[in-house]
Parts: structure tokens; C-alpha cells; sequence
């Protein structure tokens, strides 16, 4: 992970408080850092497509930039507000999500910097050097996040070219020369799904495709999805969609 330096950042203010529903677009005229804690939801800029984040997660919102939140169940978020862009790292211009549910030293960072702050130059030293780190570590990890999302990418890419005769994820692993755990690792986060899901949901778009549109033989569409046991294909294809094959086709 790479480790950035943040210099010149300071606190405007800090607050904490219970998640609504729906909180409609809006803005504010200061950099907006949100961890979210106790529930899950979905966060969109305007304009912009919803993205999920669940307890623990991290948002960075840029100044002057609308926003809005929808939130399931109860949970708070804490907010912390820096100043204008100027004296923030270019990295902050623009919106960042991180899944930051695991590391709990930035989570406790965080609620540290938005409980009342005790007077004194002292202190103030010190909660601006707490406000680096934080800064600095969701920079790093949203480093990362952009890394695991190029290998998550790069192995869609492998699965769409060589379903029909991957016999191992681990050669999906090997052959973008990753760590077999890590790829799995990043492939889930990024995508809700295991890479093996990912592949049965391949196979079985490609064997819908050729049940709609060609008179392949079931044993033949089997084989050209990856699979040896044209009964295996079929139990996969009828977990998938609730029919057998060639119910399927005769609905077309």
C-alpha cells in the first residue's frame, strides 16, 4: 500500500449524527469526510450513479459538490469538514469511497477527531496531526481500492475469454501473476460475488444465448459452456433459472 505524506490540512469542524432515510441532494462549502457507522446504504453525486457502502465505510466528498445519502436500518455518520480545496492533496478533488470496515485504527482516528476538542495550541497541534493521518490512510487505501479494481477488471476480461475451458481459478490467478487469496479476496469485495459465481454466470448467459438462438444439442451446449457433464450443466442451468434446458427452449 502506498503511503502518502499530507501536509497542510486543518479541522473546520466535526460532528456526529443519527442517519435518516433519505438525505436529499445537497452541498457544503467545505471537503466532507463521512464515516458511516451501524448501517448500510447507498451515496450518489449529481449526476453521478449510486454507490453502496455498508458500516464502516468511508466517504469524501469534495467542496461544493451536491450529494445525498439513502440509508437502511439505523446508524450514524461521522462528519468531519476540512477546508477548501486549495490546501487539500489534488487526490480530495474528486469523490472517494473506501471500504475502510476492517481497519479499525482509522475508524477510532476518526471518532477521536469529531469528539469536543480541548482548548490549547498543544491540542490543536495534535488534532491536526490526527486529521493527517486519517487523511493520508484514505488516500492509501483508496490507492489500493483502485489497484483491486484493475485486477477485478483484468480478471472479468479472462473469464469472458476462457470460460469454456477454465478448469481452475487458480489459473485465472496465474496468469495475471497474483496471489490466488488476494485476487479471490478483491474479486468479492469489488463485486459482491466469488469468482466462481462470477464464472457460472458467464457459462450460463452464453448457454441461454445458444438455446435462444441455434438447435445445438444439449449435450453440445454443455460442452461449449465448459462443461463435461452434460448433467452437471443441466443442474447448474436449472439452479440458475428455476427451468430445465430444454423447458427453456421450448419457451422461445
Amino acid at each position: 500500500m502506498r503511503r502518502y505524506l499530507v501536509e497542510e490540512v486543518r479541522l473546520v469542524r466535526a460532528f456526529r449524527h443519527d442517519c435518516v432515510a433519505l438525505c436529499p441532494l445537497h452541498a457544503h462549502e467545505t471537503c466532507e469526510i463521512i464515516l458511516h457507522l451501524g448501517a448500510s446504504g447507498s451515496e450518489w453525486v449529481r449526476g453521478g450513479q449510486p454507490r453502496e457502502f455498508v458500516s464502516g465505510g468511508i466517504t469524501v466528498i469534495p467542496a461544493g459538490l451536491e450529494h445525498a445519502q439513502r440509508t437502511l436500518g439505523p446508524g450514524e455518520d461521522i462528519c468531519l469538514h476540512l477546508p477548501s480545496p486549495r490546501s487539500l492533496p489534488r487526490e480530495l478533488e474528486s469523490p472517494i469511497m473506501v471500504p475502510a470496515a476492517g481497519d479499525i485504527l482509522l475508524q477510532q482516528l476518526v471518532l477521536e477527531l469529531s469528539r469536543p476538542a480541548a482548548e490549547g495550541e498543544l491540542q490543536s497541534l495534535m488534532r491536526d496531526q490526527l486529521l493527517r493521518c486519517v487523511v493520508g490512510r484514505i488516500l492509501a487505501l483508496a490507492s489500493q481500492d483502485a489497484d483491486a479494481s484493475d485486477h477485478v477488471g483484468q480478471a472479468q476480461r479472462l473469464i469472458a475469454e476462457r470460460f469454456r475451458d477454465l478448469q481452475s481459478l487458480k489459473e485465472i490467478a496465474g496468469a495475471l501473476k497474483l496471489s490466488a487469496d488476494h485476487l479471490r479476496h478483491v474479486f468479492k469485495r469489488s463485486t459482491g460475488r466469488s469468482m466462481m459465481e462470477h464464472l457460472t454466470m458467464v457459462r450460463m448467459a452464453h448457454a441461454r444465448e445458444l438455446l435462444e438462438h441455434t438447435s445445438l444439442p444439449i449435450a453440445e451446449i454443455a460442452s461449449q459452456c465448459g462443461y463435461a457433464s452434460h448433467r452437471r450443466f443441466g443442474s447448474v442451468f436449472r439452479d440458475t433459472y428455476a427451468s430445465t434446458a430444454t423447458t427453456f427452449r421450448r419457451r422461445q
